[in-house]
């Protein structure tokens, strides 16, 4: 679809970052042999150096290439712009726990599923990082919407291999064992 929006217009900046992300995340993400996104996230910024999620492709990149240096002024202009975005808060959730800063990691995790409540994985992130953080209250909150909103994806796509995943550590955190090998099953 991104790739359609900028065949049509060519000069549509979010287009062109949302097209980076994408070709970023079948690359890095799940080792697909296709374009890292660094010429499109180039184009976007080419037209508005100001789009937040356009610097993610690049923090990728330069991850992968152990330019570490790079990687993390990229990320830190991504936050810096992006402060209200889904795509950003995840990425900076990553980040800072890479980093062990489970704390500031927590943040931008509680940034994700505010605006993006149906993220299941967001959510068992953000678990990961309450209970490093021994905030049992909200690990249990957590958990739960870690389970409903995966249980929300299986219903749409019983083959979703990570909802079911995040179905089965989501019991698991709530101490539901039945439940937890009955997913696992």
């Amino acid at each position: 679809i991104c790739s359609r929006a900028v065949e049509i217009d060519p000069y549509y900046p979010q287009a062109w970052a949302l097209l980076a992300i994408a070709q970023s995340s079948l690359r890095y993400s799940f080792g697909q042999e296709v374009d890292d996104g660094f010429a499109a996230a180039n184009a976007a910024l080419s037209l508005d150096p100001n789009i937040a999620e356009a610097h993610l492709p690049m923090y990728h990149r330069f991850l992968k290439r152990g330019q570490s240096e790079a990687a993390d002024e990229a990320i830190a202009t991504a936050i810096r712009l992006g402060p209200e975005s889904w795509e950003v808060s995840k990425d900076a959730g990553r980040y800072y726990l890479s980093r062990s800063d489970v704390a500031e990691a927590t943040r931008h995790y509680e940034k994700a599923v505010e605006l993006m409540e149906s993220d299941f994985h967001a959510w068992a992130m953000l678990s990961t990082c309450y209970k490093a953080l021994g905030e049992q209250a909200k690990l249990r909150h957590s958990a739960g919407k870690m389970v409903s909103e995966a249980q929300n994806a299986v219903q749409q796509d019983p083959s979703n291999g990570a909802a079911l995943g995040i179905l089965a550590g989501g019991y698991a955190l709530l101490g539901q064992k039945e439940k937890t090998r009955e997913w696992i099953d």
